[in-house]
């Protein structure tokens, strides 16, 4: 491909800027996907079952409109499907916030899925034609604007929880955010050449090197997905991680990764892609045995960082390759994101939401149902102390014997409630009130 920019032209610089801030801005729009999440599951009272239906209506979405837009970016070229697909993706964010009830959530869903999946295809398509013009590895710089837009994401949600609405919430306001740079970046996105006008196959079966790289990055992706699923409850389940010492697993997996990918370009220059994945699958092997090794949470933590920093260049490199393998460059990225992308990411939201409740944690679980039993019996010694003077009614000669008789009625009483101290409150209240009328029904 011949370059249509000089080579000393700022355009480079604004054409690689633009697209990096599409990445950025992508990064930003799934992290505050995945923090509006819990709140919409609580506004409109959603079960699990519910939310599962609603992650895999977004899920089948981005995979369907992978192939497609590897089909269709050739057709309009490239940079001109980006700027539709990021202009797309952020009204598609609107939706999600605004829906009444499940139906409506699910296709609001599907539709995110949809312009999310055109916008992953279309934007590497770019990133690879751009990398191809810059004449050196670029393309982990453009994953690392996604990664940190990822974590910025997350948090503007987790800021704007307690304040947001149905009209303003973090959805909303990255919504604005991605109209803004996609209307900045419009003019600096372009084709150097024109649209291809060759028809691609509706249907080829992949060569060697494509299994190759579909494999490779469905392995990557797979390995990404475990530690978000597991991590944070391997800690906590595990090594007895309270919540906020279980969360660092993920927080250096994911600190590591933006490392990686930040420097990954200058590693891919000097050991090749091949030898970098090769280190990477090693560094990566080596820190999930420090994770399953390690005794304590946070040195467990440290492993985890080390999947991040062996996994952060996989798919920027899979994907390169893939842009250069197929029969244009969003056709190759198409290839690779669907056989990376497909069944993984329901099962990923769906664990990783479930895993930050505290009813699902097993070491808070535990420490509940603890208190529980300690409040229990806290009652019932409590009761027993207010039922025994009330419990001595004697008179004469009589009353040391039928004081020791009622108080040993009243004790066999407490004990067994004490003993079923999990049961019903009003199983509980039933016992107590039973023990007391015996004791209070003695014969004088």
């Amino acid at each position: 491909m011949t370059d249509s920019i000089p080579l000393s032209s700022p355009a480079r610089w604004a054409e690689r800027a633009a697209n990096s801030a599409v990445f950025l801005c992508n990064g930003l729009g799934i992290g505050a996907w995945a923090a509006s999440i819990p709140l919409i599951q609580s506004r409109l009272g959603l079960s699990d079952g519910a939310l599962s239906l609603v992650l895999l209506g977004f899920a089948a979405g981005a995979v369907l409109s992978m192939p497609l837009t590897g089909r269709l970016a050739p057709r309009l070229g490239v940079a001109r499907a980006t700027r539709l697909c990021a202009l797309a993706f952020a009204v598609a964010m609107l939706a999600p916030g605004l829906a009444p009830d499940l139906p409506v959530l699910i296709g609001a869903a599907f539709v995110l899925g949809l312009a999310n999946g055109g916008l992953d295809v279309s934007m590497n398509g770019l990133a690879s034609g751009i990398e191809t013009r810059w004449g050196a590895p670029i393309m982990s710089s453009f994953h690392a604007a996604f990664s940190v837009g990822g974590l910025g994401g997350a948090a503007l949600g987790a800021l704007m929880a307690i304040h947001s609405s149905p009209f303003v919430n973090a959805m909303s306001l990255v919504a604005l955010i991605n109209v803004a740079t996609a209307l900045l970046a419009w003019r600096a996105l372009h084709d150097p050449e024109a649209p291809a006008q060759t028809v691609t196959p509706a249907f080829a079966l992949p060569g060697r090197a494509a299994l190759w790289l579909c494999t490779c990055v469905a392995l990557g992706l797979l390995l990404e997905g475990a530690i978000g699923d597991w991590s944070a409850v391997y800690l906590a389940n595990n090594l007895a991680a309270p919540p906020s010492i279980a969360a660092a697993g993920y927080g250096a997996f994911s600190a590591a990764m933006i490392a990686g990918r930040l420097g990954g370009d200058r590693f891919v220059a000097r050991f090749g892609h091949a030898r970098t994945v090769r280190y990477g699958g090693l560094v990566s092997a080596a820190g999930i045995a420090v994770a399953l090794i390690a005794p304590q949470p946070l040195a467990s933590a440290i492993g985890f960082g080390l999947v991040g920093i062996g996994v952060s260049n996989v798919v920027p490199i899979v994907f390169s390759a893939a842009a250069r393998t197929g029969s244009s460059p969003a056709a190759g990225v198409a290839m690779a994101a669907s056989a990376g992308y497909s069944g993984l990411r329901p099962r990923a939201d769906r664990r990783a939401g479930d895993a930050v409740r505290p009813e699902n944690q097993p070491v808070a679980a535990r420490r509940l149902r603890r208190r529980d039993r300690a409040d229990g019996r806290r009652d019932a010694i409590g009761c027993r102390r207010k039922l025994n003077p009330t419990a001595v009614v004697a008179s004469g000669a009589k009353q040391s014997r039928d004081r020791e008789l009622s108080r040993r009625v009243t004790i066999s009483g407490l004990l067994r409630s004490a003993r079923n101290d999990e049961r019903a409150p009003r199983y509980r209240a039933a016992t107590i009130a039973s023990s007391t009328s015996r004791s209070l029904s003695l014969p004088k």
